[in-house]
C-alpha cells in the first residue's frame, strides 16, 4: 500500500499500473447510496492519480480483515480504503468516501 500511495502522490502512472493486477476492481461507495465500479489497471491508476491528496495522512487499519488505510485531512476522515492483494499485486480496492460513508464506519481515534 505504501508503494501505491507513493506512486499516486508522485503522479507515476506506470508505477501504479505495475502495482495493480490487470483485472483489478476499484469499488467506491460515496455516502449510503452512491456506488461506482472501476475495472482494469490503467483505469484504476487514472482514478488514483485524480484523487491523490498530497497532504493527507494515512493511518493503517484492517477493514473486514483486509489491510487498509483511513485517509485523514487534518483530523477529518475523508475515506477508508481496503486492499485485497494477490500474487503481490493489488487485486481489489474497496473505498468508502465522504462524510456519510465514513460516519457509518467504526474508525480508530
Amino acid at each position: 500500500m505504501d508503494a501505491f500511495f507513493a506512486a499516486a502522490r508522485a503522479g507515476d502512472f506506470d508505477r501504479l499500473v505495475s502495482l495493480l493486477s490487470p483485472e483489478v476492481e476499484l469499488r467506491i461507495e460515496q455516502g449510503l447510496s452512491a456506488t461506482a465500479l472501476v475495472r482494469g489497471g490503467a483505469a484504476v491508476a487514472v482514478r488514483a492519480l485524480m484523487f491523490a491528496i498530497p497532504d493527507a495522512v494515512l493511518r493503517p487499519v484492517f477493514v473486514d480483515g483486509l489491510p487498509g488505510v483511513v485517509v485523514l485531512v487534518g483530523t477529518r476522515a475523508v475515506s477508508v480504503m481496503a486492499f485485497d492483494v494477490d500474487d503481490e499485486r493489488i487485486a481489489a480496492i474497496d473505498a468508502f468516501a465522504g462524510p456519510a460513508a465514513t460516519a457509518a464506519l467504526s474508525l480508530p481515534r
